[in-house]
């Protein structure tokens, strides 16, 4: 941002010298919209209007998964009221709310972008998916999401999805 700032000279016409001219100051604080507790603030007010509650664990994982707080807030705008009584919200409504982000919105500073889509996938599917039945539709290999196992796993940690070991022995 200091660049744009920097660059304003060049493009504004100042009028300090025309008739009528009054100089004002306005002072605007910057700071980062993606902070915990600006994610904490946007899900506890629009999550209000549907009766539900955050814990720190969901607001947490929203704020982890989701490209910034606007994604958070727009993944939970997705879930439906609680008419009868307020409810926290659980692992399972996040995986409803992220299943209906775009996938540029999900994991966007965890590994590679085939990661991303692979969870987009998984968050969208009811059976358990085969690695080949998940690289097959990305047109990745299979050893792709190998070598990122380790992303699969933070992910599975959250519990928003669950994985299975089939393998024998």
């Amino acid at each position: 941002m200091r660049p744009h700032v920097e660059d304003l000279d060049d493009h504004l016409d100042l009028q300090d010298g025309a008739d009528g001219f009054s100089a004002f100051m306005l002072n605007v604080d910057i700071v980062n919209g993606d902070r915990r507790d600006a994610v904490a603030t946007a899900l506890s007010r629009q999550l209000s209007l549907k009766s539900l509650k955050p814990t720190r664990e969901t607001v947490s994982i929203l704020h982890a998964l989701t490209s910034g707080t606007f994604a958070a807030a727009r993944a939970v705008f997705h879930l439906g009221g609680e008419a009868d009584q307020p409810r926290t919200l659980t692992t399972d409504d996040l995986r409803y709310a992220l299943s209906m982000l775009d996938v540029d919105e999900l994991l966007p500073d965890i590994g590679p972008q085939s990661v991303s889509e692979a969870v987009a996938i998984l968050l969208d599917v009811d059976e358990p998916r085969s690695t080949s039945e998940l690289a097959d539709p990305l047109n990745i290999s299979t050893q792709t999401l190998r070598n990122n196992e380790t992303y699969f796993a933070d992910f599975e940690a959250t519990g928003v999805i669950q994985r299975e070991d089939f393998r024998l022995g």
